[in-house]
């Protein structure tokens, strides 16, 4: 059930991406992956002519040079992509929110 509701392009569920309400948006920013950009570029420097390179692709193993277990870099990691999404929540264009026809504010929650 999970991936017939995935989306093909993105991956996240169908509901949210192909939904057109109007309420819902996206803040779309770079994100770079090292290790992809490390195998682009040894693509680049291998010679595309050269039959020992033919039906060659590069697989990885992600280590530290540090010994440090992987896990350790779990929650630093989030820790600071939790303050940039503060910050753009904090510029994101705040819109004017719409109320059913008969709302009062004394329906709104605390």
């Amino acid at each position: 059930m999970l991936e017939v509701e995935r989306c093909q392009q993105c991956g996240r569920p169908k509901w949210i991406c192909q939904n057109d309400d109007t309420d819902i948006a996206v803040d779309l920013f770079p994100e770079t992956c090292h290790i992809t950009a490390q195998i682009r570029a040894e693509q680049r420097k291998a010679k595309p002519d050269d039959p020992a390179t033919d039906g060659q692709m590069y697989n990885f193993e992600v280590y530290t040079r540090s010994d440090t277990p992987l896990i350790d870099f779990r929650d630093p990691f989030y820790k600071g992509k939790s303050k940039d999404h503060k910050f753009l929540a904090s510029i994101r264009r705040k819109w004017p929110r719409e109320h059913p026809p008969g709302w009062s504010p004394e329906e709104e929650e605390p």
